[in-house]
């Protein structure tokens, strides 16, 4: 996970740092020692306290074996100063099979039972104790903090029931389980309104697999601790 950070810090770093350059190179008449000089002795260019956050962020599940998950993150986040903010979200998406499991049923005549992640509705606290100035090449600072998030709430499993066979398959249905969730993420500061922002998230949820039995409603309980990893980036405006 650190070394994913790191690799995404040092992309977003460099495209962010070619856009400046090209507005340096379209500004030629402000001198390079002068933009350099005044921002160096800058203070916090962005602030946060007492304003909205409104993202929007596309999110992967990393952690699947037999299927690939994509869904769109809505991010509504309040920071009460620029430590501590507020957050709610709400990931809604849909999965897509790889083609090992076309293999086992095509091949093997295995069907897998999958738990697809179909939306997740989760509120929580976020903690940001690092900020922070990378000087670009072309005399620019980029602002960035790193913040951690931690919260809970329900992560709606998506159950289609095609390992069943026959006419005895239920219907497909949406159950939705308790959910906690920890995570790291940094911001890149764009304007004085504007982020580019990254998150890994682990989450957490008990899960009851009679749910994903051929007969749910007869099945014995039983309860399984299920984690699922996320990996989303996106853009976020504060008013």
């Amino acid at each position: 996970m650190i070394r994913f950070l790191f690799v995404v810090s040092i992309f977003l770093a460099h495209t962010i740092e070619f856009v400046y350059a090209q507005e340096v190179s379209a500004n030629s008449s402000v001198k390079k020692e002068e933009s350099i000089e005044i921002q160096v002795i800058r203070p916090r260019f962005f602030s946060k306290k007492d304003r909205l956050e409104i993202g929007l962020s596309g999110v992967f599940i990393a952690n699947q074996s037999f299927i690939y998950t994509y869904l769109m993150s809505a991010i509504v986040d309040y920071h009460l100063n620029e430590y501590v903010g507020l957050e709610l979200s709400y990931d809604y998406g849909a999965s897509s099979e790889k083609q090992e499991k076309h293999i086992l049923t095509s091949d093997f005549e295995i069907k897998t039972e999958i738990d697809r992640v179909q939306s997740m509705a989760l509120a929580g606290v976020t903690l940001t104790p690092i900020y922070g100035k990378y000087q670009l090449g072309g005399g620019r600072l980029l602002y960035f903090d790193t913040f951690f998030t931690f919260g809970g709430g329900g992560t709606g499993v998506n159950y289609l029931y095609d390992h069943c066979s026959g006419d005895s398959a239920p219907s497909s249905r949406v159950v939705w389980y308790p959910t906690v969730f920890a995570g790291v993420g940094q911001r890149y500061f764009v304007g004085e309104n504007g982020s580019i922002r990254y998150d890994i998230r682990s989450h957490f949820f008990n899960k009851n697999e009679a749910d994903a039995s051929c007969t749910p409603s007869t099945a014995a309980s039983s309860s399984v601790s299920t984690q699922i990893v996320t990996l989303q980036i996106g853009y976020s405006y504060y008013f």
